[in-house]
């Protein structure tokens, strides 16, 4: 015997409704661009060690779907199926690297979304940016620190904070270069600059007052 069950309106309704979110979701998935940028766009910033924590401010945005980003981190080295956070093995030396965003960023796609509420620039004070890195105080000057910014993000169809439909079931991850050049405070420089132009100084004194050889 073959029973057939009707659905109520509402029932119907529910179902149409979560067969069309299905529907968008696959068409959207298949054509969606996500793109990150760093600022500066080359990821290469300079600091002093010990000094002010410097930083990266970035733009993330995808063509399609919100994106909420739930982590970031400077890693030497990056690739996809690497612990994350970067694990001691994958950890930049000499200084110290803390996320700014931890799920508290959320951007919306291109108009008609909402407006970009991408954080482009670095700013310590008001933790905008990827994050803040600090130099340990003994790195040597004109060290070159090498890795990658590493985002940590997931899509959603519509606002996630107000109903929006999570898209990825596992995390996703976007990478860009990045470097920190160690120069030296302003103060030291200040203090080479004097000294070497002491140093000249004295060599002009020594010369002139040098006796010159009178050979018979």
């Amino acid at each position: 015997m073959i029973r057939i069950t009707v659905l109520p309106e509402n029932m119907k309704r529910i179902l149409q409704v979560v067969l069309l979110t299905g529907a968008l979701a696959t068409v959207a998935s298949a054509s969606h661009v996500t793109t990150l940028t760093l600022n500066p766009v080359d990821g290469a910033i300079t600091g002093q060690p010990g000094g002010q924590p410097v930083g990266w401010g970035f733009t993330i945005q995808d063509t399609t779907f919100w994106v909420m980003v739930a982590g970031t981190d400077f890693c030497s080295s990056y690739n996809t199926g690497d612990a994350f956070p970067c694990d001691s093995a994958h950890q930049v030396s000499n200084g110290t690297y803390t996320d700014f965003t931890q799920f508290n960023f959320v951007d919306s796609p291109p108009p008609p979304g909402a407006p970009d509420m991408s954080q482009k620039d670095f700013n310590e004070m008001s933790q905008l940016g990827t994050g803040s890195f600090t130099i340990n105080a003994n790195t040597p000057i004109g060290t070159l620190l090498t890795g990658v910014i590493v985002v940590d993000y997931n899509l959603w169809l519509g606002d996630p904070t107000n109903g929006g439909i999570e898209q990825s079931p596992t995390d996703n991850f976007i990478s860009l270069p990045a470097s920190v050049f160690v120069i030296p405070e302003p103060g030291t420089l200040l203090l080479m600059g004097t000294a070497l132009a002491g140093v000249g100084l004295l060599r002009r004194r020594q010369t002139a007052n040098k006796v010159p050889m009178i050979r018979l």
